[in-house]
């Protein structure tokens, strides 16, 4: 279960995604109102759709329904972003009320510092769990752009793309590197809510299911990704308890390696056995405390 306004952000997304998917312009302009009206996601849908329209019309120029699709995107999110701020003005008398607002949460643009830090336990897994598919996604958006725009494939790069990637699953990655990149440049490296700014979306099932589906492999070893999270964990936020560095330790380990590193050449039976069982166990034992906390009247962030 996710707050209302996740839940009707899921929803919309949802109906716009099917209409990328589907080619119906009358889905993606609903499925806009729906998501924009909800939650604050409207620079982030505005770039990624942007991005998208050149993607397509460099692409495929011969089938112009696709590219004006994205423009489509683009003109509904830009559309309703303004009756938004109207909705500001009527109630405040600030057509910009929502950017004033931020300064309160201390938002503002510049390099994140380190260690970065979050609400407070639990809510550290998930953030950084959350910041590793973030920044997977950035990853992955720079070789698509790459390969797409320059014709440039870098030697060494972490993901190998085996099928072409399609415009909804596209629009996905943009908005979950977006957001992760957001986070990262405006808060100061504070990352206050970045795990359902990520997963408690339907961009997030897209890239579980490039994964899943072998559209997109990994390229790095399993020692290679221990590495990365070892850097990881040390710069994320953490407490003083032993019980918090190894669940933290694990929760950003195992819970991504469980969607990057099944049945990979990589890979080795006992390997396969933990991240495919592990991530069940760390999840349940999450949930319970997490739970408990929430029964005893504390904030879950």
């Amino acid at each position: 279960m996710v707050p209302y306004s996740e839940s009707l952000f899921f929803a919309g997304s949802i109906v716009f995604l099917m209409g990328l998917q589907k080619k119906n312009g009358l889905y993606i302009i609903a499925g806009i109102a729906i998501s924009v009206m909800a939650r604050s996601a409207s620079m982030i849908f505005g770039v990624a759709f942007l991005i998208l329209f050149i993607h397509e019309w460099m692409e495929e120029r011969h089938q112009q329904k696709k590219q004006w699709l994205a423009l489509l995107g683009f003109m509904a999110t830009l559309v309703f972003t303004l009756l938004v701020f109207y909705i500001h003005y009527l109630k405040t008398g600030n057509f910009f009320a929502f950017f004033y607002a931020q300064q309160f949460w201390e938002h503002h643009a510049g390099l994140p510092q380190l260690p970065l830090t979050s609400w407070h336990w639990p809510t550290h897994i998930s953030d950084s769990v959350a910041l590793i598919f973030g920044l997977t996604s950035i990853i992955l958006v720079i070789q698509i752009l790459l390969k797409q725009w320059f014709s440039f494939t870098p030697k060494f790069r972490p993901f190998q793309i085996n099928e072409k990637i399609h415009a909804a699953e596209l629009f996905s990655l943009l908005y979950l590197a977006g957001t992760a990149g957001a986070i990262l440049l405006f808060q100061g490296g504070n990352l206050h809510s970045l795990n359902r700014y990520v997963m408690a979306t339907p961009f997030f099932i897209f890239l579980i299911q490039l994964f899943y589906s072998k559209k997109v492999s990994i390229r790095f070893t399993s020692v290679q990704y221990l590495i990365f999270t070892i850097l990881i964990g040390t710069i994320f936020p953490r407490q003083t308890y032993i019980e918090h560095y190894i669940l933290i330790a694990t929760g950003i380990f195992i819970l991504p390696a469980s969607i990057f590193f099944k049945n990979t050449p990589q890979s080795n039976k006992g390997f396969n056995f933990m991240v495919k069982y592990l991530p069940l166990l760390i999840g349940a034992v999450y949930q319970i405390m997490s739970l408990t906390k929430y029964l005893s009247g504390k904030w879950m962030g």
